[in-house]
């Protein structure tokens, strides 16, 4: 099997299932033996501090994220620091040595996605919006020099919030338009669903004058667990609210989930050409001070749903030869390409 797929339609998803690269290799292992048919090089992220050096094992994948956190110290040690200090050039050792990392590790990547304190709509104490753009343009001009084939891309948390954080000079753009329902009794209420969501995000890109830009999408879907269910997980029992009665966890992660493959499945005719990739976060924990299970495998009935993103489907057109011809509906795939 031929994977990545080089179809300029096809919309790549993949997972972010853990902090190593073997955690997202035995992902892949997972589903290409329920497919029986090899899948591999799954789009994903790496998250990494300011003076660390980029692990192995992730080079050559066309599209990974590796975000750059604006922590001095090793994975779970200091807090993020303010931006004003990274403008200023306080960290520039530690920043330089963590790009030339990544440079020296993923020699065949090219590009390689970098992106900048991900989420930095939602963080709190680092600075402002103008702060945040100051330090990202000065993590660029270093990229420039020490991590030359990068793209600095810029995440934000939410849509809503993107114009008043967007910065124009980043080189392309992610959301995370997460699906959680802490705060109501009805998915759809709160969270809307995987379309209006998508289209949201299309019109933030408009309003901030980033329309044709290129962006990917990050998203997951969980319902707070029970009582019962969080002290079975090992979570306080007051880090969760009572289950949601209208929608149970599970059938609101595989709506999500069925909602977002076949959304996806129409590719960039409908989202947009400027459309790069998707990943689902496959974890589960403590999510916004809740506890939450987004993994594929948290349900049968989740995992189903997700890996029919790796199936191939066709829409047969009138003349069956799987030609593009000009007036020809052509052959519609899913994610990935199964060619022999």
């Amino acid at each position: 099997m031929a994977w990545p797929s080089t179809d300029p339609e096809q919309v790549e998803i993949g997972l972010y299932p853990g902090a190593t690269i073997a955690d997202v290799q035995a992902r892949e292992g997972q589903i290409s033996a329920s497919l029986g048919y090899s899948v591999a090089g799954f789009p994903g992220w790496s998250f990494i501090y300011m003076g660390s050096t980029m692990p192995s094992g992730y080079d050559g994948r066309r599209y990974h994220i590796v975000n750059i956190q604006s922590r001095d110290g090793t994975l779970g040690g200091a807090p993020d620091v303010a931006w004003s200090a990274v403008t200023a050039g306080t960290y520039d050792a530690k920043l330089i040595t963590v790009l030339s990392s990544i440079n020296a590790r993923m020699p065949n990547t090219d590009p390689i996605y970098l992106s900048w304190h991900q989420e930095q709509d939602g963080a709190g104490g680092q600075g402002t919006a103008a702060e945040y753009r100051s330090s990202f343009i000065h993590v660029k001009a270093l990229a420039a020099t020490y991590c030359p084939r990068a793209l600095l891309g810029q995440i934000t948390a939410s849509e809503s919030r993107f114009v008043a954080w967007c910065v124009p000079e980043a080189e392309w753009y992610g959301l995370d338009p997460h699906a959680y329902t802490w705060n109501g009794t009805s998915g759809a209420a709160t969270a809307g669903t995987f379309a209006s969501r998508m289209s949201a995000i299309l019109s933030a890109l408009s309003a901030a004058g980033q329309a044709g830009a290129p962006y990917s999408v990050h998203t997951g879907a969980s319902l707070p667990m029970t009582t019962a269910e969080a002290i079975a997980a090992g979570y306080p029992a007051g880090n969760v609210t009572a289950g949601n009665t209208a929608v149970s966890e599970t059938s609101w992660e595989v709506n999500w989930i069925t909602d977002m493959v076949n959304g996806l499945a129409q590719g960039r005719a409908l989202w947009g050409d400027n459309l790069l990739f998707a990943t689902w976060w496959d974890r589960d924990g403590t999510i916004n001070n809740r506890a939450a299970d987004e993994r594929i495998n948290s349900d049968p009935t989740v995992y189903t749903a997700f890996i029919q993103a790796f199936v191939p489907t066709v829409v047969v057109p009138p003349d069956p030869t799987p030609t593009f011809v000009p007036g020809v509906i052509p052959i519609v795939r899913r994610f990935f390409s199964m060619a022999g």
